[in-house]
């Protein structure tokens, strides 16, 4: 026993002395040395409330552990984290808190030093972020972040960006200006905080937030009306809004000017001062992100003054009168245009036998420099006239492409009878020997009857053809509206109608039509519009208008069978008479002409305007159920006939005509302006009318036109008892 029991012991004895690192050198005590502290710590942070820790493995480790503070200078002593492994990610952080740290590594239960101490603090996202765009420049803003020392941004042109898809800008601050960049394109951003504490943190990306930039507005135009301005612009693209800053100063700007918020083109900004100068810009806008403002347009300015009176810088009083020649009697124009160099163009008659005798009227045209003086380079003293019979008249005048002068109207045919006549000049005033007959086309009995036929409309369509609408006696002694189709050289333009011709035969026991004038919509379709005569209850004229297609056939999407017509527009159970027709710029057809306002035929003229849609229907929002209604602006019981309309770029109507006194002793040249709702601008003029005599006992307006800066020019004429002249009005 005590053998085994010694045996035990020494076994004992051996084996300490192993653990213990004792050898044969005699009785000295080795110890396992501890692991090396770790290299290579960092601390950082890349998202709200978390900080990563790493290291570099240590040779022989076990294991490690994690200490930490939110104060440095951290040892053993402080939180601690074991058996931790690299990347360690320490969440739950109170952002904008620096957090210092220590590893030491460990063999068995051998504990290293601590490594060097790092640090890192978390950060929270920015929140409030902004975008804001002016021109071709988008600026940031957003809150500050707690412990952030500088912010990055990041942005691209698709959503959802993050910091992983977006294109970074290093080292921003609020608030931040991204130049640079494509005007009609749409920035995507977000933004996060960072800091260089210890080894740098970035938090997680702000809301993303957007900007569209919108280029500024070109085309801006400002017009003065009596105490008003009316600003128009072309649309930016991606503009939803728009700005005005105004200032009686020139030079206003964004900072300076007085702002109109949230405005579309066409802007009327009312409430001024006649004779003082108003400066405008426009910015365009849209509520994308924090919103949007383009850099501002090019500066416009204008003078409200009293509209819808004479301008007297037309020939010195607002108005001129010329004869066309000397035979004293009355001469008269009937239509008017603008040349491309702004000069004035006149077509009508003049008489060329003296008051009292005989009438001889002969065709004229008149051009007249823009200021009122007549052209003397055009013809032979600024008016050319033609005379072929005593039955010569010119309704109405076109220009084609290349600058020739076509009116149309009537004069003696070969045979013996008076037809459709189209006279063609050039720029210089001579006959067109290329065109026709040695510048003169006549066509009569189109219908077959016997009798006139009348040109009373002219237009050129974009492939040089020459329209003209009028009318021709059928066999049935009542007449056929016609529109004559022809080709540049003054051939009936086989293509077109039948044989040239398109002839509307009405229906009913009393079939009788005349058309008063043409144009053409921007689908080059025809619109001609006159009266047309009805049967029921009891005959009477009703206001016809026609549509047919650029091959001469009727419409007959448009209104039944490509016809539509208007009875009783003031009331009255007479006439209804489309005298003239035009296409606004939003495409509605708008005819004007007049109504009988009382039971007694052509008694009480009224002066009407009827607006159609593109598809023949009565426009309701206009009017009263798509008909607007004048009746006696000058005197009570008068005959009121239009003759002229135009439609100028704020969907305005002006309509130039004459009243008659009930004994036709007085009349009176008339110029009336509605609203594009039908309703009378009392603004313009005296309630929306303007009245002239041209200062003699008879006064007549029979076309309109605008010139390039917006002012109306009439034509018509002047009288008294001892004969008249052709008259031009211009008002402002």
């Amino acid at each position: 026993m005590a053998r085994i029991e010694g045996f035990a012991v020494a076994v004992s004895v051996a084996f300490a002395l192993a653990v213990s690192g004792c050898g044969k050198g005699g009785g000295s005590k080795r110890t396992v040395p501890a692991p090396s502290a770790p290299m290579g710590v960092s601390a950082s942070s890349q998202d709200s409330g978390q900080v990563t820790v790493a290291w570099g493995p240590v040779t022989g480790a076990t294991s490690y552990n994690l200490y930490w503070s939110t104060s440095p200078g951290v040892t053993k002593a402080e939180n601690r984290f074991a058996d931790v492994t690299s990347p360690f990610l320490h969440d739950s952080l109170v952002n904008g808190s620096a957090y210092y740290y220590v590893m030491t590594a460990l063999l068995g239960t051998r504990e290293s030093a601590e490594s060097t101490q790092v640090s890192a603090m978390p950060l929270d996202a920015p929140t409030g972020l902004v975008a804001a765009s002016v021109g071709a420049q988008v600026t940031l803003d957003w809150n500050p972040v707690l412990g952030a020392t500088s912010y990055d941004v990041y942005w691209s042109t698709s959503p959802g960006v993050t910091r992983a898809t977006g294109t970074p800008i290093t080292g921003a601050s609020p608030p931040y200006l991204h130049t640079g960049l494509t005007a009609g394109q749409i920035y995507y951003y977000v933004v996060t905080a960072t800091n260089s504490v210890g080894g740098g943190a970035e938090s997680t990306e702000s809301l993303e937030v957007s900007a569209l930039l919108v280029p500024a507005p070109i085309g801006v135009t400002a017009t003065a009306g009596s105490t008003e301005v009316i600003l128009d612009w072309n649309p930016a693209p991606g503009a939803t809004t728009y700005n005005i800053y105004w200032s009686t100063e020139r030079g206003v700007t964004r900072a300076t000017g007085n702002q109109i918020p949230g405005v579309p083109p066409g802007y009327l900004h009312g409430g001024l001062t006649n004779g003082i100068t108003l400066y405008y810009v426009v910015t365009a806008s849209i509520a994308a992100g924090g919103g949007v403002e383009s850099a501002q347009s090019a500066e416009v300015f204008a003078t409200p003054d009293t509209i819808g009176v004479l301008d007297p810088s037309f020939n010195g009083q607002g108005w001129v009168t010329h004869s066309g020649t000397p035979g004293g009697g009355i001469d008269s124009g009937n239509d008017i245009a603008l040349d491309s160099s702004n000069r004035i163009l006149v077509a009508g008659v003049s008489d060329a036998n003296p008051a009292g005798m005989s009438p001889n009227p002969d065709m004229a045209i008149w051009r007249f420099n823009s200021g009122g003086s007549i052209d003397t380079t055009f013809g032979a003293m600024g008016f050319v006239v033609y005379d072929n019979s005593n039955l010569d008249r010119v309704n109405a005048l076109a220009r084609d492409a290349l600058e020739r002068i076509l009116v149309t109207g009537t004069t003696r045919a070969p045979s013996n009878q008076s037809g459709m006549a189209i006279l063609r000049y050039d720029s210089t005033g001579a006959l067109d020997t290329t065109f026709g007959a040695g510048g003169l086309v006549i066509s009569d009995n189109a219908a077959g009857g016997i009798g006139t036929d009348i040109g009373y409309g002219i237009a050129v369509d974009a492939s040089g053809r020459i329209l003209v609408a009028g009318t021709s006696p059928n066999p049935d002694n009542s007449s056929d509206m016609v529109i004559w189709g022809y080709d540049s050289t003054g051939t009936l333009d086989m293509t077109f109608g039948s044989g040239g011709l398109a002839i509307y035969v009405g229906s009913g026991p009393f079939p009788s039509d005349e058309g008063f004038a043409l144009t053409l919509d921007p689908s080059g379709r025809i619109l001609a519009t006159g009266r047309t005569l009805a049967s029921i209850p009891t005959p009477s004229n009703n206001m016809a208008l026609w549509r047919y297609d650029s091959t001469g056939m009727l419409d007959p999407t448009f209104g039944t069978g490509g016809v539509v017509s208007h009875d009783g527009a003031a009331g009255g159970g007479g006439n209804d008479f489309g005298q003239v027709v035009t296409v606004d710029p939003w495409g509605r057809i708008l005819v004007a002409g007049y109504s009988d306002s009382t039971p007694t035929l052509n008694e009480d003229l009224a002066m009407a305007i009827w607006r159609y849609d593109a598809t023949g229907t009565l426009d309701a929002t206009f009017g009263t159920g798509g008909v607007a209604v004048d009746n006696d602006p000058v005197f009570v019981g008068s005959r009121d006939r239009p003759n002229g309309i135009v439609v100028d770029g704020f969907g305005r109507i002006l309509v130039a005509g004459t009243a008659n006194d009930p004994t036709g002793i007085d009349q009176r040249m008339v110029v009336w302006r509605f609203h594009s709702t039908g309703v009378l601008d009392r603004t313009f003029a005296s309630g929306g009318i303007f009245v002239h005599d041209g200062g003699l006992l008879f006064a007549t307006g029979q076309g309109i036109t605008l010139d390039a800066l917006g002012r109306i020019l009439v034509v018509g004429s002047t009288a008294d008892l001892f004969g008249g002249e052709m008259a031009i009005w211009r008002l402002k």
